[in-house]
């Protein structure tokens, strides 16, 4: 039997194969595909088994924007991983549910899960157990809530079950090593809960004090996210340090210790990967203007496009400015 047991924690994959990507150039399904290879060839390399995202496995959250070919080209991405005999744990994260509801049925989530791409560990879910000796392990999971109480009726669900020796729970919320902006809750307010390891989801910049970090005896592990995603209008890309987390638990005299080490994973310099000009444009318009980038598409009759009531018309209805929409034609046609 076993002394330890391992993991790769993967923050926020964010996959968004086949979908249009006015902001990136050209080959970046490929760079993400790459990042893939990273993680599963060290997988292999170390013969660690287990794979932990934290939710927002997927960037699409409207069940009208996948169609067929879509789904199964991100399936083909999460193939990936059980064709190396990896096995992929997640809770489901707010991208992960459709329409804002959530639920798991009827999404893509929900559709990996049937087919054994993803182990879910949400809310309410009993934990995965992993036996080191006589000793027990457990994964747990929680979704994201909007309502923030069922986040703590869920983690004192967790510090109180019973029959665990070891407990690591999987969460999708704003977590930080102090308040800053987007919080949703700070290491210390989660660190009185009987949970040794905490995976951090869901907030996507680097906390100031690294991204391995122990407060009471309970670990926060808060990596940057896998896929640097523009609709964080607030960060700097070029900052944006993808990175996983090698955790080790190992059982010496009878006690618990805990290894993290944090692995950068490969990426494009920020120049190669994004079209600047519209990132300019995006961070110009804030975040209500990436409704805008997202669901429209500036490819109709070149006479129609010159048409100045085209202009005010998208202006009116995605309430951004017609000089916003006037830039984003020269930038996207």
């Amino acid at each position: 039997m076993n002394n330890a047991f391992e993991y790769l924690l993967i923050k926020d994959p964010h996959f968004m194969f086949g979908f249009r990507n006015n902001i990136r150039r050209s080959g970046w399904e490929k760079a993400i595909h790459d990042k893939i290879t990273q993680i599963i060839t060290y997988a292999l390399e170390h013969n660690i088994k287990n794979i932990v995202f934290t939710g927002d496995v997927f960037e699409k959250s409207y069940k009208k924007d996948w169609s067929f070919s879509q789904l199964q080209q991100n399936r083909t991405a999460l193939e990936r991983f059980k064709k190396s005999d990896l096995t992929v744990y997640s809770n489901m994260g707010n991208h992960d549910y459709f329409s804002g509801h959530e639920s798991i049925e009827g999404t893509a989530f929900g559709e990996m899960r049937d087919l054994g791409l993803i182990n879910y560990i949400g809310s309410g879910m009993p934990p995965v157990i992993f036996d080191i000796h006589d000793k027990k392990i457990g994964l747990f999971g929680i979704d994201y809530h909007q309502n923030k109480d069922i986040i703590f009726d869920e983690l004192t669900r967790v510090s109180q079950y019973p029959n665990v020796d070891y407990k690591i729970c999987t969460t999708h919320s704003n977590i930080t090593d102090k308040n800053v902006m987007l919080t949703d809750f700070t290491y210390e307010q989660l660190s009185v809960f009987n949970i040794d390891i905490i995976n951090c989801g869901h907030w996507h910049l680097a906390p100031t004090g690294g991204s391995v970090q122990c407060l009471n005896n309970t670990h926060f592990l808060n990596p940057w996210n896998l896929t640097r995603v523009m609709r964080e209008y607030h960060v700097k890309l070029d900052e944006h340090k993808p990175a996983f987390i090698h955790t080790t638990i190992t059982l010496n005299n009878n006690q618990f210790e805990t290894s993290c080490n944090e692995i950068e994973l490969k990426v494009l310099p920020f120049s190669e990967a994004f079209n600047s000009d519209v990132i300019d444009l995006l961070q110009e318009l804030g975040k209500d203007g990436f409704k805008f980038f997202e669901e429209v598409t500036l490819d109709q009759d070149e006479d129609l496009n010159k048409d100045e009531s085209l202009l005010i018309s998208l202006a009116k209805s995605y309430d951004i400015s017609e000089r916003s929409i006037k830039l984003a034609k020269e930038l996207l046609l």
